[in-house]
């Protein structure tokens, strides 16, 4: 019987073999150095981006989140009725 050490939840997190971190880097890299110089623009130049009001995202997170909900439930009733 082949017995193996366990590794730690540590471990396990910075274990970068098997792992699809090292081909979304780049992209994770591009991201936070497009939001960090947008925050600090906003930051040094407060009135250089126009504001926005919250109401519109979240009329649109709530009709998404129903839409999603309800796709959610029609595929799995029929994943159900297919088994």
């Amino acid at each position: 019987m082949i017995v193996r050490q366990k590794p730690h939840a540590l471990k396990l997190f910075f274990t970068l073999r098997g792992s699809v971190i090292p081909q979304i880097y780049p992209q994770i890299l591009l991201i936070t150095l497009l939001s960090t110089l947008i925050a600090g623009i906003q930051h040094g130049f407060p009135g250089f981006f126009s504001s926005y009001s919250t109401a519109p995202f979240t009329l649109l997170g709530v009709a998404l989140s129903l839409f999603l909900g309800f796709r959610n439930n029609a595929s799995y009733a029929r994943w159900w009725e297919a088994r």
